[in-house]
């Protein structure tokens, strides 16, 4: 009888050390899935595929966050300060590591492409410097005592390609021209202003005369310096303003017109635009000001009543008088009708972010859900993934 008191007694520490660990390994294995608030990749298939990004590394206005052709994506973390200067810039790869442990400030660091294969640009110290993809020097410029405005107002915010315009140091940083990978000019040091050259291998400059004009990879002029303003050219074709406040017309890559119709400049286009990157471009004519989307030929292919968002991913974003939000496709036709709360655009993706009441989702093409609306804050698809605000646990539903 004591022996079988004794086996109940041992049966019952083991049942209990036994429920104990096992109460042990769920709320181990449940905290490990755990999840804190934060900004996170997802992919197309809806996952959560990276670690969190705090809240002071918001997207910046630039579209920092997102991932380009190369696999990178530019982190912007607001460093305490009021300013955007303060803030601190990293790279990150599609494993979502920091690209060299890099860390640098605002302004003081671009992404470069040359010759297919990705570099940075940076100031280190007192030096201009060029990195390679896993941030080991290539060449500098010692004692290069650049503005950063000097650097950043001469690309774009974007990925920018081919040589690299610079201010030279022996002119002062007065005089501009193009460097090469190597930090040897390919383009010597003779314009009062330049910019990244466009997929066109066209780059605008402005010549001493203070007019601005086109210039080839070799730095000869195609188009002579008459124009006050001209954008970059894609697919062929730019904007171009003879006279300040006058109207613009569309030229090709010899500075012949594409068309006789003039259309509004000022405030809508500057130097670094692209207006074609998809078929059609947004355009005001100058005369009669009537607006919508352009073709390449100048004719207007889609007329609005008010101004509208761009073409990405082939539609674009409409309002509705009663400010709902919907997409137009390349036809002019409501595609999607007007019934989200604000949105972003299409993408190559074809996914776009929408909001309804307070929380964003994600849409197809065809207007059915990607993700059903959940997420405090969602931003683009670009190539494969999508940045997202998730709250502490919170699980995505598919």
């Amino acid at each position: 009888m004591r022996k079988n008191k004794v086996t109940i007694v041992l049966v019952g520490i083991i049942a209990i050390l036994a429920i104990s660990l096992a109460v042990t390994f769920a709320v181990t294995r449940s905290n490990s899935k755990k999840r804190q608030s934060g900004y996170y990749y997802i992919d197309l298939d809806g996952n959560v595929v990276s670690g969190a990004f705090d809240k002071e590394s918001r997207p910046g206005i630039y579209g920092e966050c997102y991932f380009d052709e190369h696999g990178i994506a530019k982190i912007s973390k607001k460093n305490g300060e009021n300013t955007t200067f303060d803030d601190e810039i990293y790279f990150i790869d599609t494993n979502f590591k920091v690209i060299g442990n890099r860390i640098f400030t605002y302004g003081n660091v671009l992404e470069w492409e040359y010759d297919n294969q990705v570099y940075f640009l940076c100031r280190e110290g007192n030096d201009f410097q060029i990195l390679d993809s896993n941030m080991n020097l290539v060449s500098s410029i010692e004692d290069y005592f650049f503005d950063d405005s000097k650097l950043i107002a001469c690309v774009s915010h974007r990925l920018a390609k081919g040589l690299i315009p610079i201010c030279s140091k022996e002119s002062n940083y007065e005089k501009m021209g193009y460097i090469d990978i190597n930090c040897n000019y390919a383009i010597e040091p003779k314009f009062c202003y330049c910019i990244e050259f466009s997929d066109d291998d066209l780059a605008i400059v402005r010549a001493e005369s203070g007019k601005k004009g086109v210039i080839d990879k070799t730095g000869k002029y195609v188009i002579e310096p008459i124009y006050f303003d001209i954008t970059s050219f894609s697919q062929g074709v730019a904007m171009a303003q003879e006279t300040e406040n006058g109207g613009a017309r569309l030229i090709d890559k010899t500075g012949k017109l594409v068309s006789e119709e003039t259309f509004l400049f000022d405030g809508l286009y500057d130097s670094s635009d692209k207006l074609f990157n998809e078929k059609y471009t947004y355009a005001v004519g100058y005369e009669i000001r009537e607006m919508g989307f352009i073709d390449k030929a100048g004719k207007f292919a889609i007329k609005l009543d008010k101004r509208e968002g761009s073409f990405s991913g082939g539609y674009a974003d409409v309002e509705d008088e009663n400010g709902k939000y919907g997409f137009i496709d390349e036809n002019g036709n409501l595609a999607i009708p007007c019934q989200y709360d604000d949105l972003i655009g299409f993408t190559d993706d074809g996914i776009a972010p929408v909001k309804v009441g307070d929380l964003w989702g994600y849409i197809r093409t065809d207007n059915t859900w990607f993700l059903e609306p959940q997420f405090d804050e969602a931003y683009t698809f670009r190539n494969g993934y999508a940045y997202v605000w998730l709250n502490e646990d919170q699980q995505i539903k598919k």
